[in-house]
């Protein structure tokens, strides 16, 4: 299986939503586990530079394994403080605090063990008008080559003539959160981002 049916395979042809065949022509059937269901979280970069940070990790066992193939990655994303920043012995922090009774590690750790699914809609504010300038990374890693990442513009989102300029509306946006995508987010230097998702999750099932 070559690396665009895999894609195929993990994202869906219209994101992650249709069934796929499995191992010798088995049908799978997508079972839902909830929908709309709502996940915020704070972002705050507190460096001098930006900083891009995985969501999931996808397949990869940890950073330094992801930087082998995105050498542009700077952390994965975790509760509190997750990226450090040493300048002539000062240290600056990004960190992450989610709104509600949840965590960043709860969310990872349930797409990374069997069940799938897709941050449908995403709203981000942020007083940094620069963070809507850049791009969602969405990857299917292997073991074996580096693959391209899909690039998910934000300006996109951004409409001109919208009351308010300081936040996107990104409706239909399909991100995949499984157990092998690998999703890069960034944040600019000195800046705040308010991530609220609207997540789908299913699992699949043999049919017959």
């Amino acid at each position: 299986m070559n690396y665009q049916e895999l894609l195929k395979r993990a994202m869906g042809p219209d994101g992650l939503s249709a069934n796929f065949t499995g191992k010798n022509n088995e049908k799978m059937e997508k079972i839902l586990k909830f929908e709309d269901k709502t996940f915020g979280m704070v972002v705050k970069n507190g460096t001098d530079k930006d900083v891009t940070f995985a969501l999931i990790k996808g397949s990869f066992p940890n950073l330094e394994d992801i930087k082998k193939k995105y050498n542009d990655v700077d952390a994965i994303l975790a509760d509190g403080d997750f990226f450090e920043d040493t300048v002539d012995g000062y240290t600056k922090k990004a960190n992450c605090r989610v709104i509600g009774a949840s965590s960043v590690a709860h969310l990872q750790e349930f797409f990374a063990h069997g069940y799938e699914g897709e941050i449908s809609n995403l709203q981000m504010t942020s007083t940094e008008k620069g963070n809507f300038y850049d791009t969602v990374q969405i990857a299917l890693p292997s073991p074996f080559e580096t693959m391209p990442a899909k690039q998910l513009d934000l300006s996109q989102y951004l409409d001109p003539s919208q009351f308010d300029q300081n936040r996107i509306l990104a409706d239909n946006i399909g991100i995949p959160l499984t157990p092998l995508n690998v999703v890069l987010f960034r944040i600019r230097a000195h800046s705040e981002i308010n991530y609220t998702f609207t997540i789908n999750a299913w699992s699949r099932t043999r049919l017959g």
